[in-house]
């Protein structure tokens, strides 16, 4: 990698010829560091853990990361169902599920998140340090704006620009 190690990952996505040779490279020591997915990481000693959106599993078995990994790393898109939970979480068991989820977050040595909206409500809401939180610059961009014309005006410029759609 950039910083001048030996780096393997692994990852849900990859086949089983694919996840032997990454552990024989790690046997070996040719590879010094091990990246996996919270899925791909079970069992192992890594290095990074990447917990990739932990609400989207469906498994309590999926709750807790290994407890072999030296550093955990967590993406997280929103916290709109944290913030408007009469909206999404109004069934407790799911309501439950998410606060728990919500651990590995908090938790992690570092977050990631698509953008800083998000990343301010990471840092309010679960006390996240800032300077523990990477935002990829994912999120909407400084052009998308709302707009200045009336409805009718944008109709009228669509209409015009495109003709054969009236």
């Amino acid at each position: 990698n950039g910083r001048g190690y030996r780096a393997e990952a692994l990852h849900g996505g990859m086949n089983r010829e694919q996840r032997d040779r990454v552990r024989s490279r790690l046997r070996s020591g040719t590879a010094e560091l091990l990246v996996a997915t919270d899925v791909a990481a079970r069992g192992l000693d890594v290095d990074v853990l990447h917990v990739n959106s932990p609400f989207e599993t469906a498994h309590l078995s999926d709750l807790v990361p290994p407890l072999r990994a030296r550093r955990t790393v967590v993406t997280c898109y929103d916290l709109i169902p944290f913030i408007f939970p009469q909206h999404y979480l109004p069934d407790g068991q799911l309501d439950a599920y998410y606060r728990t989820r919500l651990s590995l977050i908090a938790t992690a040595d570092a977050v990631v998140t698509d953008s800083q909206s998000a990343a301010n409500d990471i840092s309010e809401h679960l006390g996240v340090a800032p300077q523990h939180i990477t935002v990829l610059g994912a999120g909407v961009g400084d052009r998308f704006v709302p707009p200045t014309t009336s409805i009718a005006e944008r109709m009228a410029a669509l209409r015009a620009a495109f003709p054969e759609l009236s």
